[in-house]
């Protein structure tokens, strides 16, 4: 386990998935922070991961977060947000205090769009925007993370309010120049696109793999074949590292649980 800083992203995603419930429902978005998630925190349970896609709708979860813990005050919802992603929707933050809906939100704060990797596009640059302040100023908990040896203390601190009513938000610097690897599993696919309009997926890694197992959208005009024991087998073997878990579009959206 890496003790690199900047904070390693799957460094971030060890200690959350060592801090969560089983039974957590955890919430996540976008690209480089959803990829690494992905490949590293497990969900036990059907139904418990809400997940944005990659280069999908942006800032998402935040909401969908707060929309679990009205649907399920019981569980422990967990969202899981990259630092872009997260700044087009946090003034929600202030409806969740204001409807006391608690929740535990943790940010990868990286400074920037990871989708360019050299650092040379404009607009690339976030800053690195002290997102725990506001929301202190919101009303909630709030936590700032550099070191790594300090995002479990920060967790703790973050549930401890939660367990109080407060929302909190840990706000952790991670390591802009890391990359989450997936692997290709087809050419072609035509998951995820108009029909009549098929996608290659070369610069987007497994997004072919629903195709190839047979449970992804239908060739244009063909209806999606419904869930079957595909799901399950496939499930079997990302777990068994047949195949890298990775980005599963049809997958996700069935929750189906690991073994």
């Amino acid at each position: 386990m890496s003790d690199a800083v900047p904070i390693h992203p799957l460094r971030l995603c060890r200690e959350v998935a060592a801090f969560v419930d089983r039974s957590a429902i955890l919430v996540i978005d976008w690209q480089e922070i959803l990829k690494c998630a992905r490949q590293s925190i497990r969900s036990y349970c059907p139904a418990h991961r809400r997940n944005s896609e990659p280069f999908c709708t942006m800032g998402v979860v935040l909401p969908f977060g707060f929309g679990t813990r009205a649907a399920r005050p019981d569980a422990q919802v967990v969202v899981l947000h990259g630092d872009g992603s997260f700044a087009l929707n946090a003034m929600e933050l202030d409806t969740a205090v204001r409807h006391k809906l608690p929740v535990l939100v943790v940010v990868s704060l990286n400074g920037g769009w990871t989708a360019d990797p050299d650092r040379s596009k404009e607009g690339r640059e976030l800053g690195y925007t002290r997102f725990e302040r506001m929301a202190e100023r919101l009303g909630c908990h709030g936590e700032f993370v550099e070191r790594p040896e300090d995002i479990r203390p920060a967790l703790e601190s973050g549930k401890a309010a939660v367990s109080c009513g407060q929302v909190a938000v840990v706000n952790v610097v991670t390591d802009w120049a890391t990359r989450a690897v997936t692997a290709n599993f087809t050419n072609y696919a035509t998951c995820g696109v108009s029909p009549g309009r098929p996608r290659s997926t070369r610069h987007s890694p497994g997004v072919g793999a629903a195709r190839v197992l047979g449970f992804g959208h239908g060739a244009p005009g063909q209806r999606a074949p419904a869930p079957s024991n595909r799901i399950v087998a496939a499930w079997r073997a990302i777990s068994s590292g047949v195949i890298a878990p990775g980005m599963y579009h049809s997958i996700d959206q069935f929750s189906m649980p690991r073994t």
